[in-house]
């Protein structure tokens, strides 16, 4: 198609820079971006709705085309009321939709495929995730998963009816800015003041972007550039300095100074220790080898449409500053925030998001062992991290969607009574894998995501039940545990499935073991190993291993049994030769044929 070349050809202009869109309306005369737009929506789950003039996607024609492109070459076309319509949102309040007409809806799709050319998706911002091609929730869920643990406050932000406040005159000086063709811009107007018919009256819309038309959210980001240049300026402004200072040199000396001090017994000289330790510590503040830095501050922003939140490493007064910026940045578009919604949490107490559930309490650890001529020393290192889990309100979306009650116990839904069997195994299936997908980031909620595939599993078996009237033994036992009819078959659950733990070893452990802890000093956690085996008492270092077992502390024994002197240990392991461990181990003893 030619236009499809002249589309690829405005993309490529616009990503090498700075490029004045003077006449694109006249890209809107091609017949073939229209079937290129139909192509691209005919399979959305949608396109069988109508709109106020009755017709769906079976009314499209060549026909419908022509006279779309005759209207658009006078200049002339104009935009029919969207039908509104209410779908019940997560908090039980209702949010409303307009469903703009099949022909309007194939204009739309034509200009969106002509502006996201020209706004192209890595010439986005870097924090802003929503409706914007190649970004995903989960995309944002991996990065705040190694973002949190940097952070201690977070504001977790709530605009009040963004899509119905935000003010037409800031979509369109947003557009202006890169489109020098006012035909163009004069047609989003006319998309926008269209209005919706509810109960046969009409209603002008002076403000806001109606949900559910396809250009709706591309129009809703471009009001929300200023938000945008809002992060930009404070992540500009507040990220100064290291917000953790750290240096391993004086944290050393300030161990083995310590070490000293313990061992020494004269006063004086532990005076002398105790005054050098003081002044080590007001000389670089540092207590502990990774302490906050006073004068160092972070700030970090995510955006997905509406919803945001700032996380922030400084004073707990300076996020009244943060705020007043913000406020001030919305108030360009139109929108305000909601002040009851609008609160400041510590990232360590947790904190909901997109469906995930943020955290930074997860601890990381790892052993390390050296030799030294008083035997062989243990040491560790450790670091808070960060970890994503599930948002608990899932059950709540499940019980509003009626697939299980209150209580969490499956039920069926009546109005799959008319479907197939493959088409209903194939209904739950399809919901299942979405879950999966979307949360495959996560590291913590097995016992959540599993309540989930319980509900899920049982509701369609007994879905299957109550269109055949029959009992969900008969099911299970025709279908199976995991339904299955035809081509289509409910996946069985796997440990390896649940939270995308392949997704975790790929993704995580690398970057966990050896950025996080090569960047954490060491702490010692226990003192060397016994110079001999307790049970025999060989002395050879080489053959000396660590037993380890929970406390017997407090416990019975025979008099003289191993478990006896293994419980009048405080610590959980002792020190045994090879030959003892195997046979406490109850296995063959070890043949050195060297």
């Amino acid at each position: 198609m030619k236009v499809e070349r002249l589309l690829q050809e405005l993309a490529k202009v616009n990503n090498k820079g700075k490029w004045e869109n003077k006449d694109i309306f006249r890209l809107l005369y091609f017949p073939d971006l229209y079937e290129l737009a139909f192509k691209e929506i005919k399979g959305n789950k949608g396109s069988r709705t109508a709109g106020v003039d009755g017709e769906n996607k079976e009314s499209y024609n060549t026909t419908m085309v022509e006279n779309i492109v005759s209207l658009m070459r006078q200049n002339k076309y104009e935009f029919k009321p969207a039908r509104r319509t209410y779908i019940k949102k997560a908090n039980g309040k209702m949010r409303p939709l307009g469903i703009p007409t099949f022909r309007d809806r194939i204009v739309e799709k034509a200009m969106l495929l002509i502006l996201e050319c020209i706004y192209l998706p890595e010439k986005e911002p870097k924090h802003s995730y929503g409706f914007i091609k190649g970004r995903s929730c989960p995309q944002i869920a991996a990065e705040l998963r190694f973002d949190v643990e940097k952070f201690k406050y977070v504001i977790e932000g709530d605009l009040s009816a963004a899509f119905d406040n935000v003010t037409h005159a800031s979509i369109e000086s947003r557009l202006r800015l890169k489109i020098k063709d006012e035909r163009f811009i004069n047609l989003v107007r006319r998309r926008l003041k269209a209005g919706y018919t509810e109960k046969g009256i009409l209603h002008k819309t002076n403000i806001g972007t109606p949900q559910g038309g396809i250009l709706s959210p591309f129009l809703f980001n471009r009001a929300m550039e200023y938000l945008d240049e809002g992060f930009v300026y404070l992540m500009d402004t507040m990220n100064r300095g290291k917000t953790h200072a750290y240096n391993q040199k004086f944290a050393i000396e300030l161990f083995h100074l310590r070490s000293e001090y313990k061992k020494a017994q004269n006063t004086d000289v532990k005076e002398s220790l105790r005054q050098a330790v003081k002044d080590i510590i007001a000389k670089k503040r540092l207590s502990h080898p990774k302490t906050p830095n006073p004068k160092g501050r972070g700030l970090k922003a995510y955006r997905y449409a509406d919803d945001w939140i700032v996380m922030f490493n400084g004073p707990k007064w300076e996020m009244d500053n943060i705020l007043k910026v913000i406020t001030e940045k919305c108030k360009l578009t139109g929108v305000t925030l909601n002040d009851e919604k609008t609160v400041i949490t510590e990232s360590r107490s947790g904190f909901n998001f997109l469906g995930y559930y943020f955290r930074n309490n997860y601890s990381l650890s790892r052993v390390y062992t050296r030799k030294t001529k008083e035997g062989v020393k243990f040491s560790q290192k450790r670091a808070n991290l960060g970890c994503v889990g599930i948002d608990q309100r899932i059950l709540k979306r499940l019980t509003d969607r009626r697939f299980c009650t209150k209580d969490g116990f499956p039920r069926e839904l009546p109005e799959l009574i008319h479907s197939d069997d493959e088409a209903i195994i194939q209904f739950y299936a399809r919901i299942w894998i979405g879950i999966l997908n979307y949360f495959k980031v996560c590291d913590q909620g097995c016992r959540l995501i599993g309540q989930v595939y319980y509900i899920l599993q049982w509701s369609c078996i007994k879905s299957l039940a109550h269109k055949h009237k029959s009992s969900t033994a008969k099911v299970i036992k025709k279908y199976g545990k995991h339904p299955s009819a035809g081509k289509s078959s409910f996946p069985k659950a796997k440990s390896s499935d649940l939270l995308g733990w392949k997704w975790k070893s790929n993704q995580m452990c690398v970057r966990e073991l050896h950025t996080v802890l090569n960047t954490t000093s060491f702490v010692p956690t226990r003192k060397s190993r016994a110079d001999k085996c307790i049970k025999c008492g060989c002395t050879d270092q080489t053959k000396l291993e660590s037993h380890h077992v929970h406390s017997l502390k407090g416990k019975k024994y025979n008099p003289g049994s191993f478990d006896k002197i293994h419980g009048s240990n405080e610590s959980k392991q002792v020190t045994l030769c090879t030959d003892c461990h195997d046979i406490r181990h109850h296995k063959k003893p070890r043949i050195n044929h060297t």
